[in-house]
């Protein structure tokens, strides 16, 4: 049985949180007609990915699907971070006794986790350069690092068809790319990720496998188990 392996990104709620201001330009794009098209539709688009993600100095196979959770057997932790005016409040708990339940707040930084909505919606405003930025939930849970922000440096380069939006924040001694196409609605393609650990040098990468554009909520019967499918995903055993 392939093993499953999901991405824990947050981004419901960093939409509604997010450090990037609105410009005049963002407006005028959300309310475009081809924007209100596609994403106003009344459907919502569900993307697989085909995964290779290090984990303990080995590679794991499985399948990425964005907006999931993390679980482990051996016990479960939650993080939760709440936008208020000028800093974020951020909730922790976790079964490790050494971290267990922390309240604290950060700095309203960008969040690692929304660059994935900004793409989505505005690649205009992603930042270049030398920037602060609040690391991905996702690392910093597996790697046990606290939630701080961090210098990083952001490139964006491209090809005919597609961005390439890159991330390096030497501290974590990480690099992460994302790349995404050019043209509306700015599918993700593929993403790269390199670490280290233990002083070996580890990849994650993950590439679009399928798209599924459709009415998810009223689908929730298993008559429509067929639909995964659609996104190549396992039969539930």
């Amino acid at each position: 049985m392939k093993k499953y392996i999901f991405l824990k990104l947050f981004l419901l709620t960093l939409v509604a949180g997010s450090c990037q201001e609105l410009t005049s330009k963002s407006k005028k794009v959300y309310e475009s007609t081809v924007f209100k098209q596609y994403w106003y539709a009344g459907q919502a688009e569900m993307n697989s990915y085909t995964l290779s993600q290090s984990r303990y100095g080995e590679q794991r196979q499985g399948k990425a699907v964005l907006t999931m959770t993390s679980q482990e057997w051996c016990g479960q932790v939650f993080s939760q971070m709440n936008l208020s005016g000028t800093e974020y409040n951020v909730k922790s708990y976790s079964y490790f006794e050494k971290e267990g339940d922390a309240n604290f707040s950060v700095k309203k930084l960008l969040l690692e986790d929304e660059m994935w909505n900004i793409i989505r919606l505005e690649p205009t405003a992603l930042p270049t350069g030398k920037i602060e930025i609040i690391p991905g939930m996702f690392f910093t849970r597996l790697s046990h690092l606290e939630i701080k922000p961090q210098a990083a440096t952001a490139v964006k380069s491209e090809s005919a068809s597609s961005f390439t939006y890159s991330l390096a924040i030497p501290q974590q001694h990480r690099t992460l790319s994302v790349e995404f196409e050019k043209k509306f609605p700015h599918k993700i393609i593929a993403w790269t990720e390199e670490f280290e650990e233990r002083g070996v040098l580890q990849r994650t990468t993950a590439s679009l496998d399928k798209t599924l554009v459709t009415d998810y909520w009223t689908k929730n019967k298993n008559q429509f188990q067929y639909l995964r499918d659609s996104l190549n995903l396992s039969a539930p055993h």
